[in-house]
């Protein structure tokens, strides 16, 4: 009867020190792929904002050292408007990206980091990589690879829309 009793207690140890590194490692990989996709989420997110505060800028370029616009010297910018040199803002914005995807991702680093004004679109992108090799995760399909996060944007101006539609209007 002891000898029974020895070997129920000792046959739960043994359950146990096979069920709990498993459901440990379950636990773990969810906590890893919460980690991975809030960074993508997040790293979307800032790249919308920040093209967002881009789109003023075919019209109103930013100021030098600032993302912000100084409305009282649109009359002295808008002829710089039509250049279509757009390096400083696309810069800035830059700046402004990396700034805020180092500040707020967990797992993921940003590489590449890319903002390029073409007429009438503005165009984000960033390449997320795990800088870290996490032991279990080479089988989590998704980690692993960089993955890219491009935000498209495109842009029109308000007046020239109002101008065309009271050109048709005026046509009929």
């Amino acid at each position: 009867m002891k000898e029974k009793e020895k070997f129920l207690t000792a046959s739960i140890t043994v359950e146990a020190s096979y069920i709990v590194p498993m459901i440990l490692s379950i636990i773990f990989a969810i906590m890893v792929a919460s980690f991975y996709f809030h960074d993508v989420v997040i790293a979307r997110a800032v790249l919308e904002k920040n093209i967002e505060k881009l789109e003023n800028a075919f019209i109103h370029p930013l100021e030098k050292d600032d993302y912000y616009y100084d409305y009282k010297a649109i009359n002295e910018r808008f002829l710089y408007s039509f250049s279509g040199d757009y390096k400083v803002q696309e810069s800035m914005g830059i700046r402004q990206i990396e700034k805020e995807l180092n500040a707020s991702l967990i797992l993921l680093h940003p590489e590449n980091i890319k903002v390029k004004m073409k007429k009438k679109k503005l165009i984000a992108s960033v390449e997320l990589f795990c800088g870290i090799a996490l032991p279990g995760t080479q089988y989590l399909r998704f980690f692993g690879k960089i993955r890219k996060v491009t935000v498209t944007i495109s842009v029109y101006n308000q007046a020239d829309f109002i101008r065309i539609l009271t050109i048709i209007d005026n046509k009929t």
